[in-house]
């Protein structure tokens, strides 16, 4: 047929002139087109019908006609050596040759599938079913080319037609899981392609999507398995390390999820997808700036491919540079302005940012996008306070009352209502949610106070030996100086921060990873090299330090790191760098342990934080280390009482100034002023001036403290 679309009185004409020229199924494929546009047209039906009854000779040879094997060979040889663009060419020319031929329709098909031009694929293979309507390999090739058009209810049709004409199939049963996981169905996608399995053991593909149905059906392990049975048969099956690296991801084995990405990127250097993955696992190993050149690769590779730009954000977030972020996530977002994932982390860094109101409407738009988001609640409940009849409050206790609801969701809901029954003033319903979501916590993260308890006396151990008094350091112009702002997480060390960050010779960093990152190999070290901090082991933290605070970017000459578990550390960051300024925070003990306890910490979690009994057994863990480093270094580090802090503000501020060797400034006492990202659970208070109440907020819940108190103790 001309690709013209001609008139029915041309369309006719042109079908008789074929007829004249012995092109009798051209011309039939004519009386068709004439007969879709005018069902009550005569002399199409005559036409047709004559043509579908005439046996001469001389047409059914013609109709017949075929491509010698020369010719066959040829076209498959070209596509076979991945010279797409020619075997193009050859199967279009043999098209036009032999129009009736079925097979080099379907071959066309093919190759413009591998081309990426499925629209032209979906063509030629509905051509090959008009000539040959029954065959199963066009059915199955036609599903695949309208799966990856997105079409997938059309696309499982095709391939349960392809199965109705060939039951063994095993690739139309691989490709009907493909579209009923497509289609959120995947436990019968599973089920597809253990028929595909069935009949072929060896079909690496399926044993891959069936991890994949796996993995959706929350069973990471068996996913595992079906994936070592794909690389079993395939090691350079470059999808099946990516997934496996996706599983590892998921269950937060991340050593394990980059290496299976590498392996991916390995076989594939232009694979997004693994440059994606490979960013995800670096970030979450704290390797932010790695991360970073995964994400910018992969959507340089595919600019519209958004787990990359929403990737980006999180680790320039996590990296200090908000601005960036806000960018990526914006980027994400506008790619897909149903991506509620990009919603909630868009707000996350809005909330940083200090614009609460932006991050509030961040969190109702992807709650309204995926009503069942429960971290986007937890997120939510930060920056707002409910009143009674505000509607998540019912959305959220709707959810929780699920009896299928996983546990990462029980418990961002669990923080959330917790949050929300507080602002109430309804304490033992705050309580109790509170109390569930942090068992479900304690569980994910598995927490064991024993290691703590070990890590505390190998530390202490360390320096049990009379150790040469500190010497002094030289401090070359232009080093950065690190101002450790340290205690118990919720003591007031983000206070602190904010006030230091309000000098103009200060860059606030926030909670920097890298000494819980180097320090755990460094204590090894040392045990092995004699039981002592020597001075390699102390070069290697001092070098490893400054040259992380080099590459901050910032010209200041003074940076914090409030990171408050750097505590343990007192004695090394002293011996290893004796100029250092360490501010010490000091709070109430059950006011500090009871906002631990209501607070949600990430998935990483703070263990000890879960439960009661394992908060006070950690306090004393803490201030005896804190004892411990008094009567090692007396008066090398500076205590500060967040009580007299909120007190006598100035007063405070001025001592706290000058411990520092920094200039006083009126800045640091409008604080709450500073425009700076706060990437800590107290943005919202650092933004607002001292509020003295804080530290008498737990005596409401002082019946459910008991524990706690007992614990500490102290006196109830």
């Amino acid at each position: 047929m001309s690709d013209s679309n001609p008139s029915v009185d041309d369309a006719l004409a042109q079908a008789r002139a074929l007829e004249k020229a012995g092109q009798m199924s051209r011309a039939a494929q004519l009386y068709r087109e004439v007969l879709r546009r005018q069902p009550g047209n005569k002399l199409a039906k005559k036409r047709l019908k004559a043509l579908q009854t005439d046996k001469s000779p001389t047409k059914t040879a013609t109709a017949m006609a075929t491509p010698d094997q020369s010719q066959i060979n040829a076209m498959v040889g070209l596509f076979n050596q991945a010279r797409l663009t020619e075997a193009l060419a050859t199967a279009q020319e043999l098209c036009r040759q032999f129009p009736d031929f079925q097979p080099v329709h379907n071959f066309l098909g093919v190759v413009y599938g591998r081309l990426g031009q499925d629209a032209e694929a979906l063509d030629s293979y509905d051509q090959a079913l008009r000539l040959q309507p029954d065959s199963a390999e066009v059915f199955n090739n036609r599903g695949n080319a309208l799966g990856r058009l997105g079409r997938h209810e059309q696309a499982l049709s095709s391939f349960e037609r392809a199965l109705q004409r060939r039951p063994d199939y095993a690739e139309a049963h691989n490709g009907r899981g493909s579209s009923l996981q497509e289609l959120g169905r995947s436990e019968d996608a599973a089920a597809a392609y253990r028929q595909a399995l069935a009949l072929r053991a060896d079909y690496a593909e399926a044993h891959n999507n069936l991890a994949n149905a796996l993995q959706e059906l929350g069973r990471p392990q068996e996913a595992l398995e079906s994936l070592a049975a794909a690389l079993g048969l395939n090691p350079a099956f470059a999808q099946a390390h990516n997934n496996r690296g996706r599983v590892f991801l998921s269950l937060g084995h991340y050593q394990a999820a980059a290496q299976s990405f590498s392996e991916a990127l390995r076989l594939r250097p232009d694979y997004h997808e693994a440059l994606g993955g490979l960013g995800s696992a670096l970030h979450q190993l704290g390797q932010h700036r790695q991360a970073i050149e995964c994400f910018r690769r992969a959507s340089q590779l595919q600019p519209d491919y958004v787990p990359a730009h929403n990737g980006l954000g999180l680790a320039l977030s996590d990296q200090g540079n908000h601005l960036g972020a806000l960018d990526s996530f914006q980027r994400a977002i506008q790619l897909n302005p149903e991506f509620a994932e990009g919603h909630s982390n868009l707000g996350n860094v809005l909330a940083d940012l200090g614009r609460v109101e932006e991050a509030e409407d961040c969190y109702l738009r992807a709650l309204a996008i995926n009503p069942e988001f429960a971290e986007a609640y937890n997120n939510l409940s930060q920056v707002k306070t409910f009143r009674n009849g505000d509607p998540q409050l019912a959305l959220m206790a709707d959810r929780m009352a699920m009896p299928n609801l996983e546990d990462k969701d029980r418990l961002h809901l669990g923080y959330a209502l917790g949050k929300a029954h507080d602002d109430l003033g309804l304490v033992d319903k705050a309580f109790g949610y509170f109390s569930q979501a942090n068992r479900l916590q304690k569980r994910a993260i598995g927490y064991d106070i024993g290691e703590d308890e070990k890590q505390f006396a190998l530390i202490k151990s360390l320096f049990s030996e009379n150790l040469p008094a500190l010497t002094t350091e030289n401090i070359e112009p232009g080093v950065r100086q690190p101002i450790f702002i340290v205690g118990m997480p919720r003591s007031g060390t983000s206070l602190v921060e904010q006030i230091l960050a309000s000098h103009p010779g200060v860059f606030g960093a926030g909670e920097l990873e890298t000494l819980g990152r180097v320090m755990p190999s460094l204590l090894r070290e040392m045990v092995s090299s004699g039981g002592a901090p020597d001075d390699r082991s102390l070069g290697r933290l001092r070098n490893i330090y400054r040259a992380h605070l080099a590459g901050l970017k910032t010209d200041r000459a003074f940076i914090t790191d409030k990171m408050p578990g750097n505590f343990r550390w007192i004695g090394f960051l002293l011996r290893a760098m004796p100029a250092v300024k360490i501010v010490h925070l000091e709070r109430d003990p059950v006011a500090t342990c009871w906002s631990m306890f209501r607070h949600h910490f990430g998935a990483g979690g703070i263990g000890y934080s879960c439960d009661l009994e394992d908060l006070a057994a950690y306090y004393k863990l803490y201030q005896d280390l804190m004892g411990f480093w008094r009567e090692r270094f007396p008066g090398q580090f500076y205590d500060l009482d967040y009580q007299l802090l909120t007190e006598n503000q100035e007063v405070e501020t001025r001592k706290l100034l000058a411990y520092c060797g920094l200039e006083w400034d009126p800045a640091c006492l409008e604080f709450h002023a500073t425009n700076r990202a706060v990437q800590t659970l107290s943005a919202a208070q650092v933004r607002q001036p001292m509020y003295q109440g804080s530290s008498q907020a737990w005596h409401k819940y002082q019946a459910h403290l008991q524990p706690l108190v007992r614990g500490l103790g102290l006196t109830g």
